[in-house]
Order: C-alpha cells, then structure tokens, then sequence
C-alpha cells in the first residue's frame, strides 16, 4: 500500500461520520495491544484554542530535548499535519504502513461492535500506534469533538488535562448552553490528574469545571488574568508580562495570549517532572508557529480558520487592534451547519470589500447565500464561483485599495484558499519578471 492509497482508505471512512462513543476505539486499540497505554500524555479539549494551545505546548518539550508527538485536527495544506512529532509530520511511508497493519484489524472491530470504525477512529489508534512505536516521551492530544465520547478519551492517566475556551459550538451534538458543553468537555478530566483551564472562562463553563476537578480530586491550575500586561499586539506576534516575567509570541493576537498563559501555568506544573521544560517556554513560544491562525501568507494577506461566533469575535477583535483604519477585504466560506448569519454580519461590518465562496464539503453554505447575508453591510459583497475567482478579484481590490486581505471560515476551505492566493501572487510576480 502506498501513501496515496492508505489516504484514499482514511478518508472513505469520513461517509462514517463522527460516531460518538468509546466502544469501537477500545476494540481497535486492544487488537494493537493497547499502544495508548505506553504513551504518556497532555490532553486538550475546548471549543476554541485547542489547536494553536497543543501546539505552543508541543514547542516548549520538543525545545527541552524530549521526543514530543503532536496530534492535531483538522489539518490546513497536508493531511499529515495531524500526526506529527516534534512538529515534522509522519513520514508518507509510515502512515501507509500503519494504515494497511490497521485495515484487517478495523474490520476485526466492526465484526466485534457490529458498527463501522470512523475516519477520526482510525486516525486517533494510528497515531498512538506510532507515538508508541517511537518511543515518545509524551504526546500532545487534541481532542476532535466534546471530550466525554471523544476517541481520544481512552487516555486513563493523563500528566495534564487542558480545558481551552468553552463556548457554543456543535450545540446540536454536545448541549445548548455552556454548562452543558462544559460537561462534555471535562470528560476528559481524571481522578487525581492536574487540569489547567483557559485564563477567562465564563462563569457557567468554569463552575462545571470546579465542580468536576472537586469530584475526581484533580488539581485545578487557573492561570491569573490579573498578573497579565500585554505590552504590544502586531501581525508579527505579541509582547506581554506574565507574573512580571516578560514574553513574546510569535502567533498574533490577543486570545492567542491568553491561550499562551495555559501553556505557562501547565509547563511549570509539569517541570519536575521533565526537568527543563519551565526554562524553555519563552524561547518556545518565540518560536512556534500553527498554520491558519492568523497566518501571515504574504504581506497584508492572512488565512485564519475563524468558523464560529467566538472565533470570528477574536479575528474581528485583532483586526480592529492590529490595522486601525485600514480598508479590509475578506474572502469567506461557512459551512451551513455553523451559525453562519452571526459571524458573517460580525465580520462584514468590519469589511470594506467581501467575497464569498463554498467550502469543499458536503456540509458547506452556497457562496450565494454568504454573499446575501453579507450584503446589508457591505453592498457591493459578491458570491465567487471559485477559489481562484475569489483570490483574484481579492488581490486586485487590495492592491487598489492598499489594504489588508483576510481569508477566513471553514477550514474545509482555508488550505486550498492559501494555495490559490499564492498562485495569483506567484503568476503577478512572473509577469512583472517578464516585462
């Protein structure tokens, strides 16, 4: 089996869904001999922060010289960015190795549960599978979605569970108020095991999370808002001080700050543990980096995946900070099943210039109807009938303009959008040459 094939296998189990529940997950890992068991590590849950907090945590270990695995999701440009350790992704030929040792064995499972093992499944054995088979010193685990059914909740004894901000989002799946998605996610926390939590939780969120860490008598670190001073926010990163120590962080924006003060606050709790790890933090955070977070993809030209009310209120927040009175072109793809109306008004009032487009999935909003909900704040907002449409008229406004462009929404999209934005880039900078 090749690399191409083993993805081709991967991604047909997506027809699968997300099936909550552990059943299938434990079969599939005790047919492997239970490699989750050998793997120490850090489990992250929440509903926004969780991908750029696993990675600001992955940086400060691997920096210390222990062997980090990172599992991440979804990814941005290659699938492989979801198995990864010390931030290099899995070699094409291992995941293919593992995908074909893990066919015969899923099929096992679905014999045994009588119901078929999902894409995140699969996905979620394999990279434990491999974390264990390098030897790995810990890994870092993003949960996919909630925390309680979550495949990667078979971790028993985690070093530390991280809760990242907790707001309204799968609603339909894990609950419709706070405390109800609250609960969800603390199904990650185990007895007697340390849990950070994000520095400003809402109320509702961190009362269930106190009173979960008091039922399992696990410690709870809550990092201090107050011994927070952010000193400057920029497209390049941020500076702040922390219980007056002095940082800076290389992903921009405010909420990736308060994220960073997680990753503190976790990282010297666990530096008896790998001794190190609390004099390497501020080089990490310097350092790392987490593709479609505000990424910086050209001059004046950004992707982040913002797809929910919490995260477009962050990018809409940094944008406002970090280009004051700069004329603004987005480009935007929803999938319909997101509440798409609040986030496309919030960041359409921001906007001068808007351009929709459809994500590449089953779930995803036409660009027609993006297009319309933005129109009453920006007039001239016009629905693109594809990537490459959208990231040429984008250029060329901002070009015009002289202002900033931001790609935003679905990651289904966001990858590919940065794709397109660089070809349109490279082929105005051939044609310069050739003049």
């Amino acid at each position: 089996m090749d690399y191409s094939d083993a993805l081709a296998y991967i991604h047909s189990r997506r027809r699968f869904g997300s099936t909550l529940g552990l059943e299938r997950i434990e079969t599939l890992l005790a047919l492997l001999g239970n490699p989750e068991r050998s793997v120490k590590c850090i489990h992250v849950a929440g509903t926004n922060g969780k991908g750029s907090t696993s990675a600001m945590f992955a940086e400060v270990f691997t920096r210390a010289g222990y062997k980090t695995g990172l599992y991440v999701s979804p990814y941005v440009e290659d699938f492989r960015e979801r198995i990864q350790i010390d931030r290099r992704l899995i070699p094409e030929r291992d995941l293919a190795r593992w995908v074909e040792t893990l066919i015969p064995l899923a099929e096992e499972t679905e014999r045994i549960t009588g119901t078929p093992v999902t894409e995140f499944e699969l996905e979620t054995a394999l990279a434990f599978a491999y974390y264990a088979e390098e030897k790995c010193d810990l890994a870092v685990m993003e949960v996919g979605l909630g925390g309680r059914f979550d495949a990667t909740n078979v971790i028993e004894k985690p070093l530390l569970s991280v809760i990242c901000y907790i707001g309204l989002d799968h609603t339909a799946i894990l609950g419709d108020t706070y405390a109800k998605i609250a609960f969800e996610k603390c199904g990650i926390i185990k007895r007697g095991c340390p849990v950070v939590s994000y520095a400003r939780q809402r109320p509702e969120a961190l009362a269930v999370i106190r009173e979960e860490c008091r039922k399992k008598e696990s410690p709870l670190l809550l990092p201090d808002p107050g011994a927070l001073e952010i000193l400057s926010l920029s497209p390049e990163g941020s500076e702040f001080l922390y219980r007056k120590k002095r940082y800076r962080l290389a992903i921009p924006g405010e909420h990736i700050v308060k994220n960073a003060l997680s990753v503190i606050e976790g990282c010297l709790a666990l530096d008896p543990l790998f001794p190190g790890i609390g004099g390497r933090i501020g080089e990490a955070l310097s350092g790392v980096s987490f593709g479609g977070r505000f990424e910086k993809v050209a001059p004046d030209l950004y992707i982040d995946a913002a797809h929910n009310p919490d995260c477009v209120d962050a990018v809409s927040d940094t944008v406002e900070k970090l280009f004051p009175g700069r004329k603004l072109v987005i480009v935007m793809g929803m999938l319909a099943d997101k509440d798409h109306a609040y986030c496309v008004e919030k960041i359409a009032r921001a906007a001068d210039f808007f351009f929709a487009v459809t994500p590449d999935s089953p779930r995803a909003q036409s660009a027609e109807i993006t297009a319309r909900e933005a129109k009453p704040f920006v007039p001239s907002a016009e629905a693109c009938s594809s990537l490459r449409e959208a990231a040429e008229k984008a250029i060329a406004v901002r070009e015009k303009c002289g202002g900033v462009l931001l790609a935003l929404g679905s990651l289904y999209y966001i990858g590919a959008m940065k794709r397109e934005l660089l070809a349109v880039l490279n082929g105005k900078e051939a044609a310069r040459e050739n003049h």
